[in-house]
């Protein structure tokens, strides 16, 4: 072989192994970044997840892979303070410029995307989009995403009333997580677990399986957990009987105390809202309004529509029972518009309800 024929196929041998070597370097970079996007979300570090994702969108060093899974990252937060619509948005067009991204990418936006129309309410999509995700997570071997995803399609079978199939995802997610180690899924099996039972009105159970997700969050410091254990275990605690109603007030307003909470005001708005749709039940509706207000205007101040209209369809209903039903229909008016700028059919049902309640009256 001439010295120009072995120089050529000697550059040829590079190339590939330049190529190989450029295609190892992606990947670890999209496995680095979902790893330590997943680390942050996990320990509610909002702020510092919108610095990377700020970063990555801004430089030129990343692969395309990899700012494709910062814009479903950048989804994720929206949904995250209320704005699912418009992270959906973003979702959409990454549909199809994911088609041949790698399987942790393409994992990433579908199952994004399912959480997101979970959140507005279209559940027989999100069924569709979150079973596309677990398969991608199957076939990709990728064992905390197919965890991840076999929770999220037992929480939409939950929804949907079919508690056999909600019940056999999550025993999967269960024994696929004592194999590989998922922490945060093992509580949240738990507090999954404990929805279920709510939805069957067995409150007591429900309770303690709460109870439970939020001790197994704690020691594992996933403090957005805890917060979701604890909101669901003050709805508990006021189902069980008129008497506990109190205590679960008390439990939400020693919350409010919480450093955690005190960073992150969309917890605060949470809180809010808690209390006042409680105090509502009581009949205290003086006390009902000033919680619901204060949650409508932390809302706004966050540009948490989703959320905003959930409130403002509570403040109508408080107005009604006090008579005051010009003021209600205002409210309600206006949770009717922000749940259509949304797409979420469940809150513009219960708008279209309190309108017309409001209206009657």
């Amino acid at each position: 072989m001439s010295n120009s024929r072995t120089a050529r196929a000697f550059c040829g041998l590079a190339l590939i192994a330049l190529s190989g070597f450029q295609m190892r370097a992606q990947t670890a970079g999209v496995k680095n970044l979902y790893a330590r996007m997943d680390l942050l979300y996990e320990h509610g570090e909002a702020e510092t997840q919108q610095q990377v994702l700020d970063s990555v969108l801004a430089g030129s060093s990343h692969s395309p892979d990899e700012v494709r899974l910062a814009h479903v990252f950048a989804a994720r937060l929206m949904r995250n303070s209320g704005r699912a619509r418009a992270g959906l948005t973003i979702l959409d067009s990454l549909v199809k410029d994911t088609a041949k991204a790698e399987p942790l990418v393409r994992f990433a936006c579908l199952d994004e995307r399912a959480r997101e129309l979970k959140q507005i309410g279209r559940l027989p999509r999100a069924e569709i989009e979150a079973g596309e995700a677990l398969i991608i997570a199957r076939t990709g071997r990728l064992p905390r995403q197919e965890i991840s995803a076999l929770i999220l399609n037992a929480e939409i079978a939950g929804k949907l009333a079919r508690t056999d199939n909600a019940l056999s995802l999550l025993l999967e997610a269960e024994m696929l997580e004592a194999a590989v180690g998922y922490p945060l899924a093992r509580c949240n099996v738990i507090l999954n677990r404990g929805n279920i039972l709510y939805r069957q009105g067995r409150y007591e159970e429900a309770l303690i399986r709460f109870q439970e997700a939020g001790e197994c969050g704690l020691s594992g410091g996933f403090r957005p957990l805890v917060m979701n254990a604890l909101f669901n275990e003050g709805s508990a605690l006021s189902q069980m009987d008129d008497d506990s109603i109190a205590p679960a007030i008390a439990m939400y307003e020693r919350a409010l105390e919480d450093p955690y909470v005190k960073q992150d005001r969309r917890h605060e708005a949470d809180l809010f809202g808690a209390i006042g749709m409680l105090r509502k039940f009581e009949g205290h509706y003086d006390l009902a309004l000033t919680a619901t207000e204060r949650a409508v205007a932390i809302r706004r101040e966050l540009n948490d529509t989703l959320s905003q209209a959930q409130d403002l369809i509570t403040l109508a209903s408080i107005h009604r029972e006090t008579a005051r039903f010009d003021l209600g229909l205002d409210a309600a008016m206006q949770g009717l518009a922000l749940s259509r700028s949304n797409n979420a059919t469940e809150e513009e049902l219960n708008a279209l309800m309190e309108v017309s309640k409001n209206l009657r009256e």
